[in-house]
C-alpha cells in the first residue's frame, strides 16, 4: 500500500477524531490535539511529496502553517477570533500564490465566477453586517480574499488536468461553505452541531486542496482509481 493510501487513511481517522471531540464535550479538550494535527498531516505529506513533485511551491507550505495558527487561535476564546481571521486571510493569499497562473486567465469564465459568488456573498454580508461591528472592515477583507482564492481554482479549468482541476475547485467550495457556516453561527444565528459541520467541510477542503496541488502535473482523471492502482500494485 502506497504513502497517498496510508496518509488518506490517517487524516480521516484524525478526522473523524476532530469531530467526535467537537461534538462530545467530555472529549472537547483534545481538539487541542487532534485540529492542529490535520493540519500537520498535511504539510508533513507535501513535504514528503516535494521530492516526487517539483512543482510543488513553498507557498503550499506556508498556506498549511497559517491555517494552523489560525486553527490554535480559533480554539482559544472569542478574543482570538481577529487573529484567526487574519492567519486564514494569509493562508488564503499563499493558496492563491501557489495556483495562479497569468495564463489561466480567462475574461469571460472570470466575469462567471464573480458573479456567482457576489450572488452567495452579497446575502451572507447583508446577514452579517448588523452584528459585525468593528470587525466589520477585516471580515469584508477576509470574504474578498476568499472569493479570490475560489476565482483562481476556478479559472485553472483547461490548464491543468481534470482530476487536480476537480479536487481544487471543489476543496475551495467546502472551504467557502465552512467558513460561511462559521460566519452565521457567530454573526447571525446559532447552528446545531456547528463544529461537526465546520470542521468536517474544512478537514475535507483542505485534504482536497492539497491533493490538487500534487496532481496538478500528473496525468490522472480519477482518484478513487488511482487509490485502486496503488492498493493493488
Amino acid at each position: 500500500m502506497k504513502n497517498a493510501v496510508v496518509f488518506t487513511i490517517i487524516y480521516f481517522a484524525l478526522l473523524i477524531l476532530e469531530l467526535i471531540a467537537g461534538t462530545l464535550d467530555e472529549f472537547y479538550s483534545f481538539r487541542y490535539i487532534t485540529k492542529p494535527l490535520l493540519t500537520i498531516s498535511l504539510g508533513f505529506y507535501v513535504i514528503l511529496n516535494k521530492r516526487l513533485y517539483s512543482h510543488l511551491s513553498n507557498f503550499i507550505l506556508l498556506a498549511l502553517l497559517f491555517s494552523l495558527i489560525g486553527d490554535v487561535f480559533l480554539l482559544m476564546n472569542e478574543s482570538y477570533f481577529i487573529l484567526g481571521l487574519l492567519a486564514f486571510f494569509v493562508a488564503h493569499i499563499m493558496y492563491i500564490s501557489a495556483f495562479f497562473k497569468t495564463k489561466f486567465f480567462n475574461f469571460r469564465r472570470f466575469l462567471t465566477i464573480t458573479a456567482i459568488l457576489l450572488a452567495f456573498a452579497t446575502p451572507m454580508l447583508y446577514l452579517i453586517i448588523p452584528n459585525a461591528g468593528s470587525l466589520l472592515p477585516y471580515i469584508v477583507l477576509y470574504v474578498i480574499v476568499l472569493m479570490v482564492m475560489v476565482k483562481t481554482m476556478y479559472l485553472r479549468k483547461g490548464y491543468v488536468n481534470p482530476l487536480s482541476y476537480k479536487l481544487a475547485i471543489s476543496g475551495a467550495t467546502l472551504f467557502l461553505i465552512s467558513d460561511s457556516l462559521l460566519a452565521i453561527n457567530k454573526f447571525v444565528f446559532e447552528i446545531q452541531h456547528i463544529n461537526l459541520l465546520v470542521m468536517s467541510t474544512y478537514g475535507i477542503a483542505q485534504f482536497l486542496i492539497i491533493n490538487g496541488a500534487l496532481f496538478e502535473k500528473r496525468n490522472k482523471q480519477s482518484l478513487f482509481k488511482y487509490f485502486q492502482r496503488q492498493t493493488s500494485s
